[in-house]
């Protein structure tokens, strides 16, 4: 839209969104309501149809985006991790080095404490993946990329004299992600019984224990 255009918009409206401001909104939206009923049900129960009645939209509209459920599924698993890396990038300023690993896993407990319903999604994928090839695929590049910025984390600190030298730095990268995704779904199967900040502090105390030179 040109200026002209835009200067003989009222005050406090707003310029028509283009198709693809439309189609990214849509988008959003199935997603959205695919974490939800991911949450509620599993992947098993629930229909692309009711995804797209879910988030207000036709029936057929997830289908006519995402093709098939498990297309949809893998995108799911994507838009977490991503989220997650946005909003990461956002309330962090990360240090390289043990304080940022160190705020990292404690953002990543903070988070499924704010978003339960997210984070039990995210359990569901993580355990359905290994029966479904589409899924485990994009399970297996979000664990590399997490593990990699793990091992970027793990090496700065043992160059700055503050992370053991000793370590087996990929080894250790998988050791905590799991001990993360491990610690969020005990916590989703016993939220009465379990706290999750006193989690996250044993957590966080363990990890600067084991890892401090």
């Amino acid at each position: 839209m040109n200026a002209d255009r835009e200067s003989e918009l009222a005050p406090g409206t707003r310029a028509p969104r283009t198709q693809g401001e439309r189609r990214a909104q849509a988008e959003r939206s199935l997603l959205d309501a695919a974490v939800q009923l991911i949450a509620e049900r599993g992947i098993e129960r629930f229909t692309l149809a009711e995804v797209g009645l879910r988030a207000g939209y036709s029936s057929g509209l997830p289908a006519h985006y995402f093709g098939r459920k498990d297309a949809l599924v893998a995108a799911v698993a994507r838009t977490i991790t991503e989220r997650f890396g946005d909003d990461l990038e956002r309330h962090l300023v990360l240090k390289p080095g043990l304080d940022g690993l160190l705020a990292t896993a404690a953002f990543y407990l903070d988070s499924a404490a704010a978003d339960p319903q997210t984070a039990r999604a995210l359990s569901v994928l993580l355990g359905e993946s290994l029966h479904r090839p589409d899924l485990l695929a994009e399970i297996a590049r979000i664990n590399r990329l997490g593990t990699a910025e793990l091992e970027r984390q793990l090496a700065y600190g043992i160059e700055q004299g503050r992370i053991r030298a000793d370590l087996d730095v990929p080894s250790e990268a998988v050791l905590i992600l799991a001990g993360l995704r491990g610690t969020i779904a005990q916590w989703l199967a016993d939220p009465e019984g379990l706290r999750i900040e006193a989690l996250r502090d044993a957590f966080l105390a363990n990890l600067r224990r084991s890892l401090a030179a």
